[in-house]
């Protein structure tokens, strides 16, 4: 597999998850675009193939579950991380992404971009919190995705 795009990631030569980012939780997101490629050799020229694993945008089947998502506030320009914690009323994972704002996630930590000197303050940043659910049993259902606007102060 060469690459990928979309709403999910690779962990494993032949293992994929679903794992939004900016582009959010719409239908738009709701497929992993895959590259598998040969390199080429003395036998074989270099050959491609361009694939797409589609998922639904929301898993509609078994028992709900909620996000509780604890409120950041402001936060100082020279704030390095800061940790996320978000819980599933099912106890599943709650993964994240950054919708808008100089700043990148990293194992359920924020990360804060480098702000330019010129910057006009506050600058908002959007986070998002999200749990797809699961579809095998025990079956649980997508939950609503949880936004939080944080702004960033001098």
């Amino acid at each position: 597999i060469g690459g990928w795009s979309g709403g999910g990631v690779q962990f494993a030569p032949d293992s994929f998850r679903i794992q939004y980012r900016q582009f959010g939780t719409t239908r738009y997101a709701s497929n992993i675009q895959i590259m598998a490629y040969h390199e080429g050799d003395e036998t074989y020229k270099y050959a491609e193939q361009a694939g797409q694993i589609k998922f639904p945008d929301k898993n509609k089947d078994g028992q709900p579950q909620t996000i509780t998502f604890p409120q950041i506030g402001e936060i100082r320009k020279d704030t390095k991380s800061i940790s996320l914690k978000a819980v599933s009323s099912v106890g599943l994972p709650v993964y994240y992404y950054v919708k808008e704002g100089p700043a990148i996630i990293k194992d359920c930590q924020l990360l804060l971009d480098p702000i330019p000197t010129r910057a006009k303050f506050p600058i908002k940043l959007t986070i998002v919190a999200w749990q797809y659910g699961r579809s095998i049993a025990p079956q649980i259902q997508t939950a609503i995705p949880v936004e939080q606007v944080i702004y960033i102060k001098e």
